[in-house]
Formats: structure tokens, C-alpha cells, sequence
């Protein structure tokens, strides 16, 4: 079946989808806008670029831990799944890879919104919210539901190796992390299925045992001697009910059912920006590209595994009918949705931007491009651009492309020339406009959520995760190294967009 969006059972009262389709991008790469002036004294008041720093550390640590919990779970894995060892020669020399890697980044996002929700409900005054919410009673509980939290982050892991699976026999990419990918070993058809048997065999493992330990927190915090549970009218709702308090809480199996919904929208999201991508945005289509469809593209192929996973996270800490679940669920989309243009944005970028090598995922820069497949940079440029320039970036692209399909190497200068055309008719200075006003309509969304968090570290963390994304901003596919930067302080919100409407100016 098609799965609806529809998660009355979680709390979820809006689509990201439809959210989108209400927004008009075609102006968000031209123009930008600075936050209003509470939201940017509220950013000044906090040291965002040391808690920054912090995650990045915090990352590390959360991605070791995750690495761990796999190795762990993989033999009793292969124990209790009479076929796992069988159907994992296909795929399992890239997951060893892919777990021995130093940062996972939709660990930290799960960890970081896990441990802010699981904070303010173990607070006194904790989320203001529908009764029917398991709430933190005790330490036990609590305890669980950290354990809990690693599953998910595990879970949400094997569910991005998968898509990596998929996504190298559509590229035909040879090698990632270090290893040969299962496409090189194995063939066109191990890709797609092989991600798929690793999702519905390794990924529904971890993932019920995701369920399992949340069931275990609850038993430790309901059923205590200071309370007693009921079916009611109801025998597939329980009812606990505190005998000193008068607190109580319905545990449905509805809910259940929706989290295993989240789990298989995730994966429907992937895979339907992946067939976008294969057949919407060719070369032979650059004239039709616009905005809109690229955004929907990018929802689906990253917004919606961050959105999912953050409900589920939301869910998993006891946070279900919580109001401030909506701002939490569409800032993730957001969040999500922008790493993919990033993603695209670093693909022209030549020069080292992190750590000693070019990539960590690929070997080699403009993958997009030397697949045929047009990203917001190309199609926005060609757009702008008058006829030789258009001439140029298109014998440009298929020359590359024509180099790929005959495994040739394609030249530096090529590259870097047609960095220039793009740059030349704006499409790298579009992809920075749109992660700006991305970026503070991610921000806008967490700003209602002070009242909730206080002065909760993890909350602030969060915020500053956000807003570093504007690293972006100094880098630039044109040159063949860093430069100095063009913007100092990158969690100044103002000044940044002051810079992009001095650079519309000077680009003109």
C-alpha cells in the first residue's frame, strides 16, 4: 500500500510534501532575507560556533558507540536469522566499511534530538502535553530508553547504508568508504536488491529491537508497585493509572503500528527520489529544469529519512501528542532536504574542504554531472545564461559524461572551466541563497521551542548544527583552492545576509 502520511497515532498533523509544494524556491535563490530581530538576539545571546565545535566531538563519540552496538548485534544477528549469513556475502565487506567509518551524521541528529526530549521529560515541570503520553517515571526507565535511543540510531544507520547500496548501482560507483562497492562486486542487480534484503533483514532486526527495548522502559516505569493498568473497554489499549498522583496513560498498539509506518515511509521516500532522479533530471531536460521539482527531490532523497528518523526519535522518548512535535518534525525536513543541495553543491568543489582527502564517499568530483544528471547549480546557471554560454556548459557536461560511460579520466581544466561558466551565471551563489533562507526557516522553526527547552544544552546544540551549515558560503567551486573566505562570522545571520545581497550586486 501506499503509505499514507497521515500519523494521527503519533501526533503528526501536517505534510512536509504538501509544505513544500506551498513555497515558492524559484525566489529563494534569488533573494534573502535576515531573520527577524528577537530570533537574532536570541542567536547572539549564545555561543553557537563553541557548541558547534562540541558536536563535532559529540559525533565522534556517538558514531564509535554505534559502530560498537553493530558489531555487537550483527553475530546474535546471523544467530537468530537462519538466511543473514547466506544473503550477506552481497553486501557485507561495504557495511563493515561503512561502520568503521569516524562520523555518522544521522547518529548525532538522533542523539541530539533523543536526549533534548528525554531531558525536559524527566524534568518536573517536563512537556506540556495530552495525557496520553508515556512520560519519564523513573531512572530505569530512563535508562532504557538511552539503550533505546542507540537502537534507533543503529536502525536509521542500516537504513542509509542501504540507500548507499542502491544509489552506487545506479551511479555505477566502484568504490566507497574504501572498499569495492556490491554494484563492482556483484553486478547491476545486487544494488537495489541487496539494499533492499539488507533493510528487510538486518534494518527490521534492529529496528524491533528498537521497539522491544522501548517496551522494556515502560515496564520499568509503569508497572510499578505505585500503580496498577487496566484494559478498560478496550482489551488492546492498556490503562496505567497512578494510585498517588491520578496520572494516567494509555498505551495503544496503534502507536506501534505507526512507528513501523515511519520506519517503511522512510525507505518509500529514498527510493522515490531515486527514481526522480534517474528520470527527471537528465541533461536532455536542463531547459525544463526548475526549482520546485528539485526540492521535491531532495526531500525525498535525504529530508525525509531526517524527518522520519526524528519522529521516530520523538515517538521512542515518549513524545507523541507533544505540540512542539510539528516544529521538531519540519525543522528535520528542512535540515534533511538542505544536506542534499549541500551534497550537491560539494560535488563541483575540487579543492579539500574537510580532512586530508578531496571525498571520503568518492573518488572523484562532478558525479552528477558525468551521469547526465542536471543539480540546482547546472540547471540554475543554464537558465541564466545567454547562448555560447549554454553551448559551452552543455558540450562541457556531455563531454564528461561521454568520458565516464568509457571509464576515461576527465581533465582538471575541464572541470574547472565549466566551475567558471556556472559560477559566471550564478548557480553556485543560487545554491548558497537557498541554504541561507533554509537555514532560517529551520531556525524559525526551533524558535518556538525555547519555551519547552529553557536552557537546555541539547536544544541550543541543535540550533548552532543549524546554523553552521552556512559553512557553505565560504567555499568556491570556481577555484582551485580554500582562499581566505568570504564571510567571517558564519552564525551571524544578518551579516550573512548582507553578503549574499552585496554578491546579487557585484554578480550583476
Amino acid at each position: 500500500m501506499f503509505y499514507k502520511h497521515h500519523l494521527k497515532h503519533l501526533g503528526v498533523k501536517y505534510s512536509f510534501p504538501k509544505l513544500l509544494s506551498e513555497k515558492d524556491f524559484s525566489e529563494w535563490v534569488r533573494e534573502t532575507k535576515a531573520p527577524d530581530d528577537d530570533v537574532l538576539e536570541a542567536l547572539r545571546a549564545v555561543d553557537l560556533g563553541k557548541r558547534y565545535g562540541a558536536m563535532n566531538a559529540l559525533m565522534e563519540e556517538r558514531t564509535k558507540n554505534i559502530n560498537a552496538l553493530f558489531l555487537e548485534e550483527l553475530p546474535e544477528f546471523f544467530e537468530n536469522e537462519s538466511g543473514g549469513k547466506e544473503d550477506a556475502k552481497y553486501f557485507s565487506d561495504f557495511l563493515q566499511a561503512h561502520f568503521s567509518r569516524e562520523k555518522h551524521v544521522r547518529v548525532l541528529i538522533v542523539q541530539m534530538v533523543g536526549e533534548m526530549l528525554l531531558g525536559a521529560q524527566g524534568t518536573p515541570d517536563g512537556l506540556k502535553d495530552d495525557l496520553k503520553v508515556r512520560k519519564i517515571i523513573n531512572a530505569e526507565q530512563a535508562e532504557i530508553w538511552r539503550t533505546t535511543l542507540d537502537y534507533l540510531s543503529l536502525a536509521v544507520e542500516v537504513v542509509d547504508a542501504a540507500s548507499y547500496v542502491a544509489d552506487d548501482a545506479f551511479d555505477k560507483t566502484l568504490s566507497r568508504f574504501g572498499v569495492d562497492t556490491p554494484y563492482k562486486v556483484h553486478g547491476d542487480f545486487a544494488g537495489p536488491i541487496g539494499a533492499d534484503i539488507l533493510l528487510h533483514s538486518l534494518g527490521n532486526y534492529i529496528f524491533y529491537k528498537t521497539i522491544r527495548e522501548h517496551e522494556r522502559g515502560v515496564e520499568a516505569g509503569y508497572l510499578t508497585e505505585s500503580g496498577s493498568v487496566s484494559t478498560n473497554d478496550n482489551p488492546y489499549s492498556l490503562k496505567w493509572k497512578d494510585d498517588t498522583t491520578g496520572v494516567y496513560v494509555y498505551i495503544n498498539p496503534e502507536q506501534y503500528m505507526d512507528v513501523w509506518e515511519v520506519w517503511s515511509w522512510a525507505w518509500y521516500l529514498i527510493n522515490s527520489g531515486q527514481i526522480r532522479d534517474l528520470y527527471e533530471f537528465g541533461l536532455e531536460d536542463i531547459g525544463s529544469f526548475d526549482v520546485d521539482s528539485y526540492m521535491s527531490r531532495a526531500y525525498r532523497l535525504s529530508g525525509g529519512l531526517i524527518e522520519c528518523a526524528t519522529h521516530l526519535s520523538a515517538a521512542f522518548m515518549g513524545c507523541g501528542y507533544w505540540e512542539g512535535r510539528q516544529h521538531i518534525g519540519k525543522w528535520a525536513a528542512i535540515y534533511g532536504t538542505m544536506t542534499q543541495i549541500r551534497n550537491d553543491f560539494y560535488d563541483y568543489v575540487l579543492y579539500s574542504v574537510e580532512g586530508p582527502k578531496k571525498h571520503d564517499f568518492v573518488k572523484e568530483t562532478h558525479e552528477d554531472v558525468s551521469l547526465g544528471r542536471v543539480t540546482l547549480p547546472l540547471g540554475f546557471a543554464y537558465a541564466q545564461a545567454d547562448d555560447a554560454d549554454r553551448k559551452a556548459m552543455l558540450e562541457l557536461a556531455s563531454s564528461m559524461k561521454e568520458k565516464k560511460s568509457q571509464g576515461m579520466e576527465i581533465p582538471e581544466q575541464d572541470r574547472l572551466k565549466l566551475n567558471g561558466l556556472i559560477a559566471k551565471n550564478g548557480g553556485f551563489l543560487a545554491s548558497k541563497k537557498i541554504i541561507y533562507n533554509m537555514v532560517t526557516w529551520a531556525v524559525d522553526e526551533l524558535m518556538p521551542l525555547r519555551k519547552d527547552f529553557q536552557d537546555s544544552g541539547r536544544y541550543w546544540d541543535l540550533v548552532a548544527w543549524t546554523v553552521a551549515s552556512l559553512n557553505i558560503l565560504n567555499i568556491d567551486p570556481e577555484r582551485t583552492d580554500p582562499g581566505a573566505g568570504s564571510v567571517g562570522n558564519m552564525f551571524d545571520l544578518k551579516a550573512i545576509a548582507d553578503f549574499l545581497k552585496q554578491a546579487s550586486v557585484s554578480n550583476k
